[in-house]
């Protein structure tokens, strides 16, 4: 019988050795791992936790500059200083655990069902508290922050879309009223969509600052107006007696000289907007691209009806608000003089109505203005938007996925009391929900 020679034992035990440090190694990296994984989750924790106050922030403001009240202030800048000073506590240090365990699993439920969440919308949106789109989307979908939460937001609007807007007879008047479910839902939706608020940014710095440079006259679209501006004593100072050949010459010279300024200010607004438009958010430009596949596909909306309710979308809902208050829009930092705004809002009416000169005739007094512009300078942009050219990328599918891909998972939502009381009496008709569930599938 052999006996092991002494060098084959020095191979195994150097083996053992070897085998050892590696465990040791591999045991160190998978704790180390573990480590930065909970600093991951602690960081992504903190993060929604610092959306979450923002959204609130943003809502808070939003009431404020719609109300009119001196007490509505005070309570508006009490909710400020108290959202600055939130802690948040575990659902289960507060809860029973069956309560925290049944308001996890009703969370849940309607995180992964969309469709019942834009139907327990629209059935409750004539008694719908206003801020409840914003504390959903903020609590419930984390502000968007992930992809995966934005994409199941995005899927409830489309229901909207499909089961509200597509069903209406007037969906252009559906999308304008402020108790409808998906106008609520797409205006919070876009006033905190980040993509959006970088992409105003970009496009529209350059050309505000242009006009806020030059704010020493007001620049007025409509030819009588812009004359009664001026008292009747610097009518005469300015361009003579009225009815005169001077008067009718100065007058003519004037207008020339707004509907140029007037045009030169328009025109770096659809330079910089053609120029930055390939960065237009994706997300809105799918919900634009279903509303326009939806329609015509379950309702009879004219193609004129459709192309103005895209333009209220893109144009009178995300670019004109932050041309006309860019401050708000965080456009810009610097304050905005009166005659400023009064010209920028000029400027927005033109983009509109440049919007729509495909469909509909200039007044002819304004005809001067518009007739030096392109007429499709404008309506390109919303075309483009309309068309899947501005699709964002389809997600890859799971078959692509490597082996070592996490799936995505939201554990967390933010919700105070009394939001989550509110919540669960929009959805407290549960069997009504299970009733029609079926025709949202």
């Amino acid at each position: 019988m052999m006996q092991p020679t002494s060098e084959g034992c020095m191979n195994i035990a150097e083996l053992a050795n070897q085998l050892r440090r590696e465990k040791i190694f591999i045991n160190s990296e998978r704790q180390l791992l573990h480590n930065l994984n909970e600093e991951v989750e602690k960081t992504v924790q903190e993060l929604l936790q610092a959306a979450w106050i923002c959204s609130m922030q943003r809502q808070n403001l939003t009431n404020l500059i719609s109300s009119r009240c001196e007490a509505e202030s005070i309570a508006a800048c009490q909710r400020a200083s108290l959202l600055e000073g939130t802690v948040f506590v575990d659902a289960y240090k507060v809860l029973r655990y069956k309560e925290a365990t049944a308001l996890g699993e009703l969370l849940g439920w309607l995180r992964d069902t969309p469709h019942l969440v834009a139907l327990s919308l629209m059935l409750g949106e004539d008694h719908m508290p206003q801020s409840l789109p914003s504390f959903l989307i903020a609590g419930l979908y984390g502000s968007c922050r992930s992809t995966t939460d934005r994409t199941r937001l995005l899927a409830v609007i489309r229901s909207l879309i499909k089961h509200q807007m597509a069903t209406s007879s007037d969906p252009r008047k559906l999308l304008r009223t402020s108790k409808c479910a998906l106008a609520s839902l797409c205006s919070t939706f876009r006033d905190g969509h980040a993509p959006a608020r970088r992409f105003l940014a970009a496009a529209l710095h350059a050309p505000v600052m242009a006009v806020l440079h030059e704010d020493e006259f007001f620049l007025d679209i409509d030819p009588d107006k812009a004359m009664e501006r001026f008292s009747a004593s610097d009518r005469l100072k300015k361009f003579g007696q009225a009815n005169s050949n001077e008067y009718s010459a100065k007058v003519a010279r004037y207008r020339k000289w707004t509907v140029q300024s007037l045009y030169n200010l328009t025109s770096k607004f659809i330079a910089s907007l053609k120029e930055h438009w390939p960065n237009f958010p994706a997300a809105i430009a799918w919900i634009v691209q279903q509303i326009v596949h939806l329609l015509k596909q379950h309702s009879r909306t004219s193609e004129r009806e459709l192309y103005a309710i895209c333009t209220d979308l893109v144009l009178s809902q995300l670019i004109c608000p932050a041309v006309v208050s860019p401050e708000a829009h965080g456009v810009v930092d610097v304050p905005v003089s009166y005659v400023a705004r009064f010209n920028l809002m000029q400027v927005a009416q033109i983009l509109q109505v440049l919007c729509l000169n495909c469909y509909q005739e200039v007044d002819p007094k304004v005809r001067d203005l518009y007739s030096k512009f392109d007429r499709s300078c404008v309506s390109s942009l919303i075309e483009s938007v309309m068309s899947e050219s501005c699709a964002p990328a389809p997600a890859p599918s799971q078959a692509d996925a490597l082996r070592t891909d996490v799936p995505p998972r939201t554990t967390i939502a933010l919700f105070t009391p009394h939001d989550a009381h509110l919540l669960h009496e929009q959805i407290r008709k549960r069997q009504l929900v299970n009733k029609y569930s079926q025709n949202l599938l």
